[in-house]
């Protein structure tokens, strides 16, 4: 978790086990599946990496988003090419995390995508053909994960 604290910029520190959350069983889904978040603010991803560290046994990345294109973004996901991706919504100023959702299907990514932002951006989220959407809850990050996992579950139960 510290390193992931320090590739973020951050100088956060988890010294103890107790520090780590804990998770509701519900989210066991997410064990071991290789997500990728995106956000534009430092504090968010710094904020919500134990959370996702504890959720996916540390099958996780952490995409600050500074002053990439579009295109460099898309590529970025794609070479890594995570099974779950979380995008926030405002990413800059001239790039909104749909549109990033939209490119990435147009690109024959076959991942899940949701939007995650803390404004409620569902419907422009899904008019371009992301998964789902995670409200970024930073009152009660829990709701969160637990959310994702759920959403997760579903469509893992729908493959099968």
């Amino acid at each position: 978790m510290n390193e992931s604290f320090l590739k973020l910029g951050s100088s956060r520190k988890i010294e103890k086990i107790e520090e780590i959350p804990a998770l509701a069983i519900e989210t066991r889904v997410l064990q071991e599946k290789r997500i990728m978040v995106i956000d534009d603010v430092r504090s968010v991803l710094v904020f919500f990496a134990p959370y996702f560290i504890a959720a996916t046994g540390g099958e996780v990345s952490f995409v600050y988003f500074e002053k990439e294109t579009l295109e460099e973004l898309v590529d970025k996901i794609l070479k890594e090419n995570p099974e779950i991706v979380l995008l926030d919504y405002n990413l800059s100023t001239k790039i909104k995390g749909n549109a990033v959702c939209q490119e990435l299907k147009n690109r024959g990514f076959n991942g899940l995508v949701y939007g995650f932002s803390s404004i409620n951006t569902k419907e422009e989220f899904l008019k371009a053909g992301a998964t789902g959407f995670v409200p970024k809850n930073t009152v009660d990050p829990d709701y969160t994960i637990e959310l994702l996992a759920k959403y997760v579950k579903e469509s893992d139960e729908t493959k099968q």
